[in-house]
C-alpha cells in the first residue's frame, strides 16, 4: 500500500512537473513571437520572471519524490530562467592591473521627483563618490541645492529642467555637450567628458514610459466588489522604440568610449532592450550579480503598497572600449521610487 501511494504521488509529480513546463515554454515562445504584435504579450514579456515561480513546487516535487522527470523539468526550467534573467556577471572582472585613480564610477538615479527632500538626496549622491553622475525626474529645488551643496564634489554640472528631466553632474570637466530632441519623445543629453585626457560621451536620458491599458470595470458586467481597475491588459511600446532607435543612430557611430545611463521605463525582456543590446553592452548584466530590479522602490502602483522592486528599467550601456569591473543595484529606503544603478569602468 505504501508503494502504491508513493508511486501515485510520483506520478502526480511528474504530471505537474511536465504540465508547468510545457506551459511556460509555450508562453515564452508566444511571447517572442508575438509581443511585438499584440499589447497583452508585451505585457506579459515585461514580467515573464514571475512565470518561474511555480518552479519551487517543481524542485521540491523533485527532491521529495526522487523522480527523474520531476528533476530534468526543473534543469530545463532553470536553464530557461538562465537564459531570460542571467543572475551572474557574464564578463567578470578578471584582475586587470587598476586602482581606484585609474577607474570611471558612474552612477545613474532617478530622483522620484518630489519623493524625498533634496538635501537628503544630496547626501546620498556625495556618499558614493561617483565620478559621473546622470540624474532623471530632476526639478527646480533639487537644481538649486546640487548647485551649492555638491558644488565642489561635482564643479561641472548640467542641470535644466525647463529642458529635460535629466542631466549630469561630473568630477572631470565637460568639454562640450548638446540637448537631443527625439521626435514626441523627452529631450536626452549627451556630454563629452574629459577623462585624464580620454573624451567619453555620455548620455543622460529619461525615456517616456510606455502606456499601460488597464482594465475598465465600467465596460464589464461584473459584480461592483470585482473591482478590475487594478488590473493591467496591456503594454504599449511603439514610442519607446522610436526614442531607441534615435538613440542608436546617434551614439552608434561615435568612436569613442560611449557610456549611455538613465530610467529607461523599459524591462530587459522588451523589444527597445533588445535594440540596445545589439550595438551597446549592459554594465549590470556583465559586472553584477542577481536580477538587478529597480523598480519600485518602497512605493505605492494604483493604490497598492509594494515594497520590493520587481521589474529592470535603470541602466546603465557602454561600449567595447571600455572594460566593466563591477556593477550594483544600490536601494535606498525611502529616498525615491527607483533604486540607482552604478557601474565602475576601466580602459582596456
Amino acid at each position: 500500500m505504501k508503494d502504491y501511494i508513493q508511486y501515485t504521488f510520483q506520478v502526480f509529480a511528474n504530471l505537474v512537473s511536465l504540465g508547468y513546463i510545457t506551459v511556460l515554454a509555450s508562453l515564452l515562445i508566444a511571447n517572442a513571437m508575438l509581443k511585438s504584435q499584440f499589447s497583452v504579450m508585451a505585457l506579459i514579456t515585461t514580467l515573464n520572471i514571475f512565470l518561474f515561480l511555480p518552479m519551487v513546487g517543481v524542485i521540491i516535487f523533485a527532491v521529495l519524490w526522487r523522480t527523474k522527470i520531476g528533476l530534468l523539468c526543473a534543469l530545463i526550467g532553470g536553464a530557461l530562467l538562465y537564459w531570460y534573467h542571467p543572475f551572474i556577471p557574464q564578463r567578470p572582472f578578471e584582475g586587470l592591473t587598476t586602482t581606484e585613480e585609474n577607474q570611471l564610477k558612474t552612477l545613474s538615479f532617478n530622483l522620484g521627483w518630489y519623493t524625498t527632500p533634496p538635501d537628503l538626496l544630496g547626501q546620498m549622491l556625495a556618499t558614493q563618490e561617483a565620478d559621473i553622475v546622470a540624474v532623471q525626474e530632476i526639478h527646480r529645488v533639487a537644481i538649486d541645492l546640487f548647485g551649492t551643496q555638491l558644488a565642489e564634489q561635482y564643479p561641472y554640472q548640467i542641470l535644466d529642467s525647463n529642458t529635460a528631466t535629466s542631466g549630469l553632474l561630473s568630477k572631470h570637466p565637460i568639454i562640450e555637450y548638446e540637448w537631443l530632441y527625439p521626435e514626441g519623445g523627452r529631450a536626452m543629453l549627451h556630454a563629452v567628458i574629459d577623462w585624464e585626457g580620454q573624451p567619453i560621451h555620455v548620455y543622460s536620458v529619461h525615456l517616456l514610459p510606455p502606456p499601460l491599458r488597464w482594465y475598465d470595470a465600467r465596460h464589464l458586467d461584473l459584480p461592483p466588489e470585482l473591482n478590475m481597475d487594478y488590473l493591467p491588459r496591456g503594454l504599449n511600446e511603439w514610442q519607446q522604440k522610436k526614442e531607441t532607435n534615435f538613440l542608436i543612430n546617434h551614439a552608434g557611430t561615435i568612436q569613442d568610449p560611449v557610456i549611455i545611463m538613465g530610467d529607461f521605463n523599459m524591462s530587459d525582456q522588451s523589444e527597445s532592450y533588445a535594440l540596445l543590446r545589439n550595438h551597446f553592452r549592459d554594465a549590470y548584466r556583465d559586472g553584477g550579480w542577481g536580477l538587478g530590479f529597480t523598480f519600485p522602490n518602497e512605493t505605492t502602483v494604483r493604490g497598492i503598497r509594494v515594497s520590493v522592486p520587481l521589474i529592470r528599467i535603470d541602466y546603465i550601456f557602454y561600449t567595447h572600449q571600455l572594460d566593466i569591473i563591477e556593477s550594483d543595484v544600490l536601494c535606498f529606503p525611502q529616498r525615491s521610487d527607483h533604486c540607482g544603478i552604478t557601474s565602475s569602468f576601466a580602459l582596456p
